[in-house]
């Protein structure tokens, strides 16, 4: 048998409903809706905080330019438990369980109240930054449609405050922002798990870089006749690969993935090896870059094909030293001395180094190179006056060694001897192996006549 409350009862426990909430904090109290003067907004302060439901309070008292006044809240534990205490008084009241269709998560609750006369009057203001998503029963006018009746909105938030839906949504907020900080949301565990994976593979591209460095620096290929791993003939950088998976374990769970087809990327192939040998040739190429630039002066040592710049290297730990630095190799289509010189330029160019900070210049005895009126020396200096032309010492004693080498008649004739015995041995497979058999310490070189 289903038992009534009496009228009685129900009167009495409605009366003591009306009386917890009226001890609740009102909304209206978090707010400053009007330009209103330092001791009123200083009241407002102390009356939250009394209540324990407003940090942070601030807000200014300005002219009657002045925009309009923003007030700044943040729900404290104690508001927490004021809403979920009306929720859990209007759950007699109101059987409307309006579905949460999206939950807009806060820090803060910002809500802007402009000033409601003159032109501005008839203008609808909607809180951009929403503490809660609107369901889709609700027709609450705060996030949706906006204020136009200033003055009732004492009556609009009075309503909203004590709405189930205000009540649910901010205790449901305030449970989120409690994950946030402690990291136990939802989603925690999926962005650990990206976390682990951004860490792995930072690992294996530091391994396959240590691997080419150490490649390039002992001059070794790279590659081979195979481009896949446990393969014959498959080159150095694969077999590096392969040693190192057999006791890191960090390698070992890179060739596991691949080979089991969980991961598609394997950055093993050619095109990603001459990738990562760019990104390091750069990187060194830029801190030679940086050296020169903080050693101000450089000068050249150029060929048709090559640059090396030379540089004083002043250093407290390292003291001074003389360095010489490979700038790289440079295509040449035009070997005149006008031709190697804007292709010079252009390259110092490219570097970011100023020619006129060029101190010397040494290049081979050729013409296009050395020449006083065309070559590529006369040209440096008539932008530079201070780069030095120095000839190449070792080109100029082989000049020097080779014409007083034709003076004489002795010397002419012992050489012209020594390069008949090579044509006539190197010129048959069969006679170059007899020399072999009988001459088991020397051997007949063809005759330089540059060296």
């Amino acid at each position: 048998m289903k038992c009534f409350q009496s009228g009685s009862d129900k009167r009495k426990r409605k009366r003591e409903e009306e009386e917890f909430r009226k001890k609740l904090p009102k909304l209206t109290n978090f707010f400053q809706l009007k330009n209103s003067s330092t001791e009123e907004c200083n009241s407002v302060a102390t009356t939250s905080a009394e209540l324990g439901g407003v940090s942070n309070a601030s807000c200014s008292s300005s002219g009657t330019d002045a925009p309009p006044p923003t007030q700044t809240c943040t729900y404290s534990s104690a508001a927490a438990a004021a809403a979920a205490a009306a929720a859990a008084a209007d759950d007699d009241d109101d059987d409307d369980d309006g579905d949460l269709s999206e939950t807009v998560v806060r820090d803060q609750i910002t809500v802007t109240a402009k000033a409601h006369t003159g032109a501005g009057a008839n203008e609808a203001v909607i809180s951009d930054d929403s503490a809660y998503g609107q369901s889709k029963s609700s027709n609450t006018s705060l996030s949706s449609n906006g204020f136009r009746s200033w003055k009732n909105i004492s009556d609009h938030l009075r309503t909203h405050e004590r709405s189930k839906e205000h009540s649910e949504n901010l205790q449901k907020w305030l449970h989120l922002v409690e994950g946030l900080k402690r990291n136990v949301t939802i989603d925690s565990v999926n962005q650990q798990l990206m976390n682990n994976e951004i860490i792995h593979w930072r690992m294996v591209l530091r391994r396959l870089f240590a691997i080419i460095c150490h490649l390039a620096e002992k001059n070794v290929a790279f590659r081979g006749h195979s481009e896949h791993l446990y393969e014959p003939r498959n080159g150095n950088f694969l077999g590096q690969v392969e040693l190192m998976a057999q006791f890191d374990a960090v390698m070992i769970e890179h060739v596991r993935r691949f080979k089991s087809q969980e991961a598609r990327d394997q950055y093993l192939s050619k095109r990603v090896q001459n990738e990562i040998i760019s990104v390091i040739a750069q990187k060194t190429l830029d801190a030679i870059v940086a050296l020169i630039k903080r050693a101000k002066y450089f000068s050249t040592v150029a060929e048709q094909l090559s640059i090396v710049l030379r540089i004083a290297n002043c250093e407290e730990d390292v003291g001074v030293s003389i360095e010489e630095h490979f700038m790289g190799f440079i295509d040449v289509h035009d070997t005149t001395g006008k031709g190697l010189f804007e292709t010079f330029v252009e390259h110092l160019k490219k570097l970011q180094l100023n020619i006129s900070d060029c101190r010397g210049q040494s290049y081979d005895n050729g013409s296009n190179m050395q020449g006083k009126h065309q070559g590529v020396q006369r040209r440096v200096l008539d932008i530079n006056k201070k780069a030095m032309y120095v000839p190449c010492g070792s080109h100029s004693l082989n000049f020097v060694i080779c014409d007083a080498a034709q003076s004489s008649v002795q010397s002419v004739t012992f050489f012209g001897q020594l390069q008949r015995l090579y044509n006539f041995f190197s010129s048959s497979v069969q006679r170059w192996e007899i020399m072999q058999a009988h001459v088991k310490k020397m051997t007949v070189k063809s005759l330089s006549t540059t060296r």
